[in-house]
């Protein structure tokens, strides 16, 4: 008996273990692809750029997060797990698999924007936990649709990669979703001291949190042309700034259409830009948005 048993086990791990390896398979995948390719802050989630393309994946997200607690429930039912639910019937079982593929379609145009717009990012902490749980998704997501296809398996797999997988769309959700909805604001911290960074290559400014600094052809000495909208994509830099390690250009301060104190470089008022999102990049530089022509500001090393 011992021995049969052994023997039905044996293809059984085989299975999984092949599974496994698919499915890793796809998250890493999904990881280089997200790492090599050149991202593009300005692709658009169904016409809306920027923070409307964020305001509307919170959204999705939030649905996609919904979507997936039926499901759990759903699966609590079919295991009859579900507490005064009953015997389930025959259509739930269609039911939980046609919200499972449900809910695959609708992380689609999320996960689309993320990888071209932003790609796979390690930094800050909370933006590579989203980025590498989107990797991690859809490769659990191939488990559990290939493990559905497979008889034989022990009675606990479906169930682990199905919580998994409602799991995961958790730790995306209050990865991205919740941040936004818990005060997100694309407004840089207040100047305080700017300080310098190579990018690219080039020496640039920045602010005190790393982020590059841009100047708007539009603009004058004493004059921002980038207000509303574009202030939304191109958040000032307000405050007094203080030249920190490297800084070798005039600073100085003008005063904003809406009364805020907006700091300047060699004349120039100063932005960062919501492309950017995290230290060390460079987005937004030579974009033609907004009515003009951004660029990185550049800093001459001291003599």
């Amino acid at each position: 008996m011992t021995a049969r048993k052994t023997e039905r086990e044996r293809p059984a791990a085989f299975w999984l273990a092949g599974i496994g390896v698919v499915s890793a398979g796809v998250a890493v995948a999904l990881y280089i692809a997200g790492r090599v390719h050149t991202v593009n802050p300005s692709f658009s989630l169904f016409g809306r750029t920027y923070i409307a393309a964020a305001a509307l994946k919170a959204v999705l997200a939030t649905v996609a997060l919904g979507v997936a607690i039926l499901q759990v429930l759903l699966a609590l039912w079919m295991y009859r797990k579900l507490p005064l639910a009953g015997r389930p019937p025959r259509p739930v079982r269609m039911a939980h698999r046609v919200v499972g593929f449900g809910l695959f379609a609708l992380t689609i145009p999320i996960a689309l924007h993320c990888l071209i717009a932003y790609g796979v990012q390690l930094t800050p902490l909370r933006v590579a936990v989203h980025s590498i749980a989107g990797c991690f998704f859809y490769g659990a997501f191939v488990a559990k649709v290939l493990l559905v296809q497979t008889r034989r398996l022990p009675g606990w797999v479906l169930p682990v990669a199905g919580g998994t997988l409602a799991v995961v769309v958790g730790v995306l959700w209050s990865s991205s979703a919740l941040w936004y909805y818990n005060g997100f604001s694309p407004a840089p911290a207040p100047a305080g001291t700017l300080r310098t960074a190579r990018i690219g290559g080039v020496t640039v400014l920045t602010n005190g949190r790393g982020f590059t600094l841009y100047s708007f052809g539009p603009d004058t000495a004493a004059r921002s042309n980038c207000n509303g909208s574009c202030a939304a994509y191109w958040p000032p830099v307000t405050g007094h700034p203080a030249a920190g390690p490297g800084v070798t250009g005039r600073l100085g301060t003008i005063k904003r259409a809406d009364g805020t104190t907006q700091a300047t470089y060699n004349g120039h008022p100063l932005y960062a830009y919501i492309g950017d999102t995290a230290a060390g990049q460079a987005h937004g530089n030579n974009l033609n948005l907004n009515g003009g022509r951004w660029h990185e500001i550049t800093v001459t090393a001291a003599k």
